[in-house]
């Protein structure tokens, strides 16, 4: 998962709006944040977003405690400019998540979408949920977006692990409980359809 020089070129070449997965609204993540009913203080962590317009998003939706991760410098560069004077209220950290060095029992909702289904390693999956253990406060929740099992097998020339509600269920079954969980389409800027889910988990 360590893909830092691939990540790198793919921001450095393209524009955010040229990239598959751009959303001009992020729909879905947006929805399944406000299921958790969360209130705007509290605190949220935004994982492999890119160059997503969900902080934004959030913004507008008055919370005001983000954290932003993203293995790419330039995708947090193109991010901060994008939000302008906005950037300086969001917590920027330029990280792998599995080598990332996050406070312990901080976090009340980890967002992810499209980051857990590059983890086609068994090992890399195990660690990347004791981060979120270690990182959510308890009954914090986890709101994760991947690759629904009809899904693509490959995104941006990498393997990816698709899933199914049950199955990404079962990854999270022994710290976490399924709250919601939905299916859904992706269209790309190129009209392409990707199948989706979207799943609200919950510390057990």
């Amino acid at each position: 998962m360590n893909n830092f020089a691939h990540w790198e070129n793919i921001y450095a070449s393209k524009k955010a709006k040229e990239v598959s997965w751009y959303q001009e609204l992020p729909l879905q993540s947006i929805e399944i944040i406000k299921a958790s009913k969360i209130d705007g203080k509290a605190t949220i962590i935004d994982v492999g977003g890119g160059t997503s317009n969900l902080i934004a998003e959030l913004l507008r939706n008055g919370f005001i405690n983000i954290t932003a991760l993203d293995i790419s410098n330039n995708a947090i560069k193109k991010s901060q400019f994008q939000l302008g004077n906005k950037s300086k209220h969001i917590n920027w950290i330029n990280s792998n998540i599995l080598t990332a060095n996050l406070p312990s029992k901080f976090f009340n909702l980890w967002h992810d979408r499209a980051v857990f289904h590059f983890l086609t390693d068994k090992n890399d999956r195990e660690l990347y949920k004791l981060k979120i253990f270690e990182a959510l406060k308890p009954k914090g929740f986890i709101a994760i977006l991947a690759f629904a099992e009809n899904g693509p097998k490959k995104c941006s020339g990498l393997p990816v692990q698709r899933f199914s509600i049950n199955t990404l269920k079962d990854e999270f079954a022994n710290n976490f409980y399924l709250v919601c969980g939905n299916q859904h389409s992706h269209f790309t800027p190129a009209g392409d359809e990707q199948k989706f889910i979207s799943c609200l988990f919950r510390m057990k």
